[in-house]
Formats: structure tokens, C-alpha cells, sequence
């Protein structure tokens, strides 16, 4: 077989075998022999297989109870699995429990220090923030199907894979099951029970040999999924010789959890990027509007703006004002109106959509240095265009709405603003993985984004699954 190994990652890549972590099929696929841990380092000769598995049966039993409570969920599943290759071993060491170790053959000596290994790395796995992409860590066919299990004379593996063993939630239908194994097929009967409840012989079937399928109806267990959280129910699995299945001992027997996935298994929160018209920041002057006042009459000074921009009205400004020429020494003439010989004749005056202004300046008598300067002029923004961020909500299925801020798996659909450039999708797994989508980043594991271009819309399409079924 060839086989190859990454050190820096404790990663194997085989023919027959997806990228593993935890360094798991490396060792089972090349039959590597690990340095003895734990008790192994003692005089083989002084431990007894069958405490042997016991030992191993405890501390699986003990990782898998502390990861389910801590949420570790991958340690929990990689947990389980092994109490498979344990199992399995229990089964075909069955008659030599009583002997030293090193009265095994090689063979079995070195598939019990592969599961100990294992059992190890698991251990050391608790705690860890969990990827995703972990769930597919352990590929239980490829594990078993390396790993030498035919170790007592007359007997083959009882079981290899479980599959099924994450369900996601269907409002209706049957959840589907599949056993592999040599426990299953011609020669066997197989009884199963899925939370205490026992699957009727008619729902099960043997499509091909040495596999098991049977389905369980939505109905009975669809009660126990929850909303943010896993929930497990019970799965046992005992596999008699055909004409023993009422009073016969068990031919193997496995007892294992399934895992009924959130049914809303992300929180989420969506925001669209969108083109807006708005104004610049900085402000610009217009060009002054010039008038003069003669020796009598009156003036009109006005300014405009740019088209489409937009005018600060309260930063018109008229220069000079009656006030200031009066107090400059143009010498008036006595002739006065009203107490005054210089007035606006009005207030300020905004024409032409609001793009001019103007004001007129009354004079009433005479000035002796006639042609006094008088200018306006106003300060404006120009438009520009700015991304403002809007929230933004996936369509909820009004037969089975979703909690606020929360997805189901499958296909979920939010609408989008045509001026949308852009947008942000934070999805946060029930076990804590955190992925952040954008237009250039469009999928992660069990996750894949689409942004369709409709008439009238935009719309994000997301695809929710799970690897790991």
C-alpha cells in the first residue's frame, strides 16, 4: 500500500482514505506500531488482555461522558467509534482474555496498541476549538477495513461502520440507518432498538450482504430535536445466529449514541453593502456675485451653484453690509428713509430649485465716492456616492419559522437591494466554528453561497449541510 506522511501536521494521505487528523488512519494504514503509552510501558508480560480492554472500555467511556458535556463533538463521535474497534476486539479476543499480552499474536499485540494510541490522541483532542472539516477525521470503513480484526480463528469483524449516525431533521418520512459488518447478512438476526423503541422487522432490510438498513420514522423521534443544541438518543444493536434470537446468547452486541443535530444549527447575522447617493464631506465656495451701488438706487447681488449639488443655505454671505459702508467714511448725503440710508430691500432669495441665491441692497441718497463693491456668495457640497451598511434577513419558512437570527440546514434565501455592492454573512455553528462569507469568499465547510441576479432583485442564496451523516 502507499502511504506517505506529513509530520509537521501528523496528517496521512492513502489511496483509500480522505485527509485524516489526529494522525489516526496514518497509523492504522500503515500499520505502524506506536511507541507502547501507559501500561504498555510496563512488562507486557504482567497485564491481562482482558483487563487490557476493560481499561480501554473505562477511558473511552469517561472521554466520550466529558466531551458530550462540553460540547466536543468531534472527540465524542472519534470516542464512539472507537468503542467500535473496542468492541470488536472484546469479540475476537474473547476466548484469550484470560492470557498475558505477550501470549497474543503480533498481529493482535499491535491492533491493541493502534487502539490505545487512539484512545490517547483522543483524550489529548478535549478542549480544543473544533473545525468543521474535523467531523470527517475518522472514516470508520477505512479504519476498520486496516486494521487487522481477524484475529481468532473462525471469526471476522462484527461491524464495521454505523452510518446515519448525525440525522438532521425532516418534518416528515423516516430517518434511514445502514450497519456494515460481518454480524449482518445471511446466517444472522438483527434486532435494534433507537431510544428504547424497537425497529420493526419490516422496516428493516439486507440490500447486500453483510449490510443492514433500516429506516425509523420522523414521528418518533422528531419530538426530541432541539432547536440550537445536539440531543442524543440511544442506539443498540445485537446481532444473533439464525434459530437463537429468542433464548441464543447475542452472537455481538454494540450499544452507541445517535446525534440529532440542531434543527437551526447557525446563528446568523447578514448586512448588505450598499451604493448611496450622499454629499461630500467638504464644502465649496461659489464664485462671488458682484454688484455696485451708485449714487442712488439699489442693487442685486446674487451666486449659484453647481448643478446637483447641493447649497448650505445658512453660509450665505453678503458683503459689505449697510452697516460696514456707513461706517467706512463714505460720506452720505443727509437725505435718509425710515432712519436709514442704506437697507435690504428684502430677505434672502432662493430661486431655481434652490441652486441660485439673491438679495437686493436699497439705497436712499447719495454717496459722494459713488461705486461701493457689493458681493454674495454661498458654500455647497458636491454629490458623491458612499456604501452604507443595511441589515438584511433570510426568508423564514412560515410552516416551520426559524427563531430570530437563526438558519435551518438546507436552502435559505434573503432578498437584496438592487444598489447592493456588496455584502457580509457571519455564521456561527452550534459548536462554536465561525465563518464569515463575502462575494469573494463563497463557501466553507457545509456551507456554499450563490448571488443570483433577478428583475427586480438581488437575491443570496445559502446552502446549509452537514458532511458528516
Amino acid at each position: 500500500m502507499n502511504c506517505r506522511f506529513l509530520p509537521a501536521a501528523r496528517l496521512w494521505v492513502g489511496p483509500h482514505a480522505r485527509l485524516v487528523a489526529l494522525g489516526m488512519l496514518g497509523t492504522l494504514g500503515c500499520a505502524i506500531v506506536p511507541p507502547l503509552p501507559r501500561a504498555h510501558a510496563q512488562a507486557v508480560a504482567d497485564v491481562v488482555v482482558g483487563d487490557k480492554l476493560q481499561t480501554l472500555t473505562d477511558d473511552l467511556d469517561r472521554i466520550v461522558d466529558q466531551a458530550a458535556r462540553a460540547g466536543d463533538h468531534l472527540v465524542e463521535k472519534n470516542g464512539r467509534m472507537l468503542m467500535i474497534l473496542t468492541d470488536n476486539l472484546k469479540f475476537h479476543l474473547d476466548d484469550q482474555k484470560t492470557q498475558a499480552l505477550d501470549r497474543l499474536s503480533a498481529e493482535a499485540q499491535k491492533a491493541l496498541a493502534t487502539v490505545d494510541r487512539l484512545v490517547e490522541e483522543t483524550r489529548a483532542a478535549q478542549g480544543r476549538m473544533l473545525n468543521l472539516e474535523d467531523y470527517l477525521a475518522l472514516d470508520l470503513a477505512d479504519t476498520l477495513s486496516f486494521l487487522p480484526l481477524n484475529l481468532s480463528k473462525g471469526k471476522a469483524a462484527s461491524l464495521r461502520r454505523i452510518d446515519g449516525y448525525s440525522q438532521i431533521y425532516q418534518p416528515e418520512g423516516v430517518y434511514t440507518f445502514r450497519l456494515v459488518g460481518n454480524a449482518f447478512g445471511p446466517g444472522f438476526v438483527t434486532r435494534v432498538t433507537v431510544n428504547q423503541v424497537e425497529v420493526r422487522a419490516l422496516d428493516m432490510r439486507v440490500n447486500k450482504a453483510h449490510t443492514l438498513e433500516f429506516d425509523l420514522p420522523c414521528a418518533a423521534v422528531n419530538g426530541l430535536f432541539l432547536d440550537d443544541r445536539l440531543n442524543r438518543v440511544d442506539l443498540e444493536i445485537t446481532s444473533y445466529k439464525a434459530g437463537d434470537s429468542t433464548e441464543g446468547q447475542p452472537y455481538f452486541s454494540h450499544k452507541a449514541k445517535i446525534l440529532l443535530l440542531p434543527r437551526f444549527p447557525v446563528e446568523y447575522t447578514l448586512v448588505e453593502h450598499r451604493a448611496e447617493r450622499a454629499w461630500s464631506r467638504e464644502t465649496y465656495w461659489t464664485a462671488e456675485g458682484r454688484g455696485h451701488i451708485g449714487r442712488r438706487g439699489s442693487v442685486v447681488v446674487s451666486a449659484r451653484i453647481p448643478d446637483g449639488c447641493l447649497m448650505l443655505k445658512d453660509t450665505v454671505t453678503v458683503s459689505p453690509t449697510p452697516d460696514w459702508i456707513e461706517r467706512e467714511n463714505y460720506r452720505v448725503q443727509l437725505y435718509q428713509k425710515n432712519g436709514r440710508v442704506l437697507a435690504w430691500a428684502d430677505d434672502l432669495r432662493f430661486t431655481d430649485e434652490d441652486r441660485v441665491v439673491s438679495r437686493t441692497l436699497q439705497f436712499f441718497g447719495a454717496i459722494r465716492q459713488p461705486a461701493v463693491p457689493v458681493s454674495i456668495k454661498v458654500q455647497y457640497r458636491k454629490p458623491t456616492t458612499q456604501i452604507v451598511d443595511h441589515p438584511a434577513f433570510f426568508d423564514s419558512d412560515p410552516e416551520s419559522p426559524a427563531p430570530v437570527g437563526r438558519l435551518p440546514f438546507g436552502v435559505s434565501f434573503a432578498r437584496m437591494a438592487p444598489n447592493t455592492q456588496s455584502h457580509t454573512l457571519t455564521l456561527k455553528w452550534f459548536n462554536g466554528r465561525k465563518e464569515i462569507l463575502t462575494p469573494t469568499r463563497t463557501s466553507a465547510p457545509g456551507i456554499k453561497t450563490d448571488l443570483e441576479t433577478l428583475s427586480q432583485f438581488r437575491r443570496l442564496v445559502l446552502t446549509l449541510s452537514w458532511p458528516d451523516r
